[in-house]
């Protein structure tokens, strides 16, 4: 889905004031979170933003969620509570003081990365009691936006009642929901595990369907796309930061090293925000450095952790740039120095 910068830039929602990055980074988020009024325990898109908008919020806070269980927990509850009860489907928030409403821009990749949160808070956080209340409902909106939209080519569309469009983006964070749901269901020894975890299967199938082999690329989408840096470029780090695997392990390495070599082709410098075609937005698209971390090109995701934290606009201070940003730290800790331009190691989903 084309949703991942540009549509942020037209009807932009500030309040003006200076941005705020000099604080650490979970502390950051905690300055997007709301404490008060009808979206209690939400987080706005970036500082001094008054948009709610969920997916950016659940790619956030799902590498912080261990530090914060309490707020984890109240903001699913909201998420759960805002999400349609016929078809599960959850609007934007376009001004959480008005309560003003839009329609996203995708139903699949807002489901998929609530889902993987909600596994990843339970997990981490042992918070069964949560779980048990909602396991029910987090099952519903699995099976209402992601299952019954599942195309022939595993693929599923990006919203829920039409035929619509398998973008590679969206379909690899529903190989992850889908995966990361059907995994701690079997953990449990639920039934029905197996249905989401053999419906993952089919994604992950979808997505190396959508791997040309004359380019060395990923395709946008199952239908013609845009060729700007982004979301063309940007897209080929996703299928490895999500984990998706497209064979077995040494083809998987080869797609994911192959579709790097392709985001990196001569058209500006990514780790500065320097692209020709101006198509980033003013975001850094900090999953492009953890792309470069898993891919063990330090030299890059260094530079570009640096950019990030010289940023001094909105955009810099947006949920889920603080949330990539700090898994490229996590990653860099994990490489050795002396490791640079190597496949990761992670080509298989972990529990």
């Amino acid at each position: 889905m084309f949703r991942r910068a540009a549509s942020f830039l037209c009807g932009t929602v500030l309040l003006l004031a200076t941005p705020m990055l000099q604080a650490q980074p979970t502390d950051q988020i905690d300055r997007l979170r709301l404490g008060s009024g009808r979206y209690n325990g939400a987080y706005t898109l970036m500082v001094n933003d008054l948009r709610v908008d969920w997916y950016f919020v659940n790619l956030g806070l799902i590498p912080v969620c261990q530090n914060r269980p309490g707020h984890t927990a109240q903001y699913l509850d909201l998420y759960l509570r805002q999400a349609s009860p016929r078809d599960r489907t959850i609007e934007r928030v376009w001004n959480y003081r008005t309560g003003e409403q839009i329609r996203s821009d995708s139903d699949d990749s807002y489901a998929a990365t609530m889902i993987s949160l909600a596994v990843r808070h339970v997990r981490v956080n042992r918070d069964q009691k949560w779980w048990t209340a909602n396991r029910r409902t987090i099952k519903d909106i699995a099976d209402k936006v992601l299952l019954s939209s599942q195309k022939p080519s595993g693929l599923v569309s990006n919203f829920v009642g039409s035929t619509g469009v398998g973008y590679l983006q969206d379909n690899c964070e529903v190989y992850r929901a889908l995966d990361d749901l059907g995994r701690h269901l079997a953990s449990e020894k639920d039934p029905d595990a197996g249905r989401y975890t053999e419906a993952a299967r089919r994604v992950a199938a979808g997505i190396a369907g959508l791997f040309d082999e004359t380019k060395g690329c990923f395709s946008v989408a199952d239908i013609p796309g845009d060729d700007k840096f982004y979301p063309y470029r940007t897209g080929q780090v996703f299928p490895q930061i999500f984990e998706v695997p497209l064979g077995d392990p040494e083809e998987t390495r080869r797609k994911y090293k192959a579709a790097y070599a392709f985001l990196n082709e001569s058209h500006g410098d990514w780790t500065n925000g320097r692209i020709n075609d101006g198509s980033l937005g003013g975001f850094p698209h900090m999953d492009l450095g953890y792309g470069a971390a898993l891919q063990g090109d330090t030299r890059r995701a260094e530079a570009q952790l640096r950019y990030f934290k010289s940023g001094r606009t909105p955009q810099f201070t947006g949920i889920h740039e603080i949330g990539w940003a700090l898994r490229i730290e996590e990653e860099l800790s994990r490489v050795p120095e002396s490791r640079t331009r190597g496949a990761s190691k992670r080509t298989q989903p972990n529990d």
